[in-house]
């Protein structure tokens, strides 16, 4: 994999906010701080046309402190709020969409939204956090734990989904009028995810289905009954090998070349974690999912992640793994493809 961006990837590694820098003539990398986060900025992605129009991905979180940021960069480029006539959302959290109604309201801008991700805003962070904590007494944690663990999430500020209905709702395939953007829906991060791709251009808007250093939640959002979030983000990085070649453009971090590898790495560390799983419920198959997480290799840690506030996460994504297990999914993965060394 190599750096595209030394601005980027040395803010990133610094937990600061990049420099905004042009990708191709009239299209830039706009960094939306994320306050209190460890990835500190949401990449933004902003197009100026050559019509005096400005078409956005991604505008990053809510507040007036990322309106500014958009209206001082589109002055310094002789443009203002008035002339963003879409914004593209790839997925419905908060660090990606904050802002849009917002900036709809400043500019009478079109929101797009893939249609599956839609039905994340409308469902509401705080009915989901409601299911996360119905999901809590299921996991077979142990008293004193669990009792810790919900008053941490009474106490933590998830960041509600915006409400906000897009105007324009697309599906895989569908091109966003006036960009050359195409739609290629992934889900797994959550249901409704989708990266753009300019074919023109060769270049990947991957939001947050591949970063290049950390590896995105999976089933971060509401889930059906027939929905299995590992399996589709699986099939989703499979979905992306036409596009090996493209440069990326991530939701966070930095700009890249080498796809195909981060792509292998990914979903490596999704089979190594699914036969993880599997080979634990192996030796005792009735194990509850608190006694699965407890024996898993973390990347910080068990005992880091029991003080954490991504401990609900881990969990809900260890049951996750869990059913996949139980439903046979994994004795039908592949086994984890060889990842060159860097």
């Amino acid at each position: 994999m190599r750096v595209l961006s030394d601005n980027q990837c040395e803010a990133a590694s610094a937990h600061g906010v990049p420099r905004h820098e042009e990708v191709r003539e009239g299209l830039w990398a706009v960094a939306v701080p994320m306050p209190g986060s460890f990835l500190s900025y949401t990449l933004s992605m902003v197009m100026l046309h050559a019509d005096g129009q400005v078409y956005v991905i991604d505008p990053g979180s809510e507040g007036e402190a990322t309106v500014e940021i958009f209206r001082d960069f589109l002055a310094s480029q002789g443009r203002s709020l008035a002339d963003i006539a879409t914004i593209v959302v790839t997925h419905s959290h908060p660090d990606h969409l904050g802002s849009a109604a917002r900036l709809r309201e400043l500019s009478g801008a079109t929101v797009v939204m893939h249609a599956r991700e839609q039905e994340e805003v409308e469902g509401s962070q705080s009915r989901l956090i409601a299911q996360l904590r119905e999901q809590v007494a299921a996991w077979g944690m142990p008293d004193a734990e669990m009792r810790a663990l919900l008053d941490m999430m009474d106490r933590a500020d998830y960041g509600e989904h915006p409400d906000i209905r897009a105007d324009v709702l697309v599906q895989d395939g569908d091109e966003i009028a006036e960009t050359g953007w195409r739609v290629v829906a992934t889900p797994g991060h959550t249901a409704g995810h989708m990266c753009l791709v300019d074919d023109m251009q060769k270049l990947l808007f991957s939001g947050d289905h591949v970063l290049p250093t950390v590896n995105p939640g999976i089933g971060l959002s509401g889930s059906r009954d027939n929905e299995n979030a590992v399996v589709d983000f699986l099939a989703s990085l499979e979905r992306l090998e036409p596009f090996d070649d493209y440069e990326v453009c991530p939701g966070h971090g930095y700009r890249f070349h080498g796809l195909k590898e981060r792509r292998l790495e990914q979903a490596a560390h999704v089979h190594k974690r699914a036969h993880e799983v599997e080979t634990i419920l192996a030796r005792n198959p009735d194990l509850s999912v608190w006694g699965i997480a407890e024996q898993l290799t973390w990347s910080a840690g068990w005992q880091t992640l029991l003080k954490s506030t991504l401990l609900a996460s881990g969990l809900a994504q260890t049951s996750m793994y869990r059913d996949a297990v139980r439903a046979g999914i994994t004795s039908r993965m592949p086994a984890p493809a060889p990842v060159k060394s860097r």
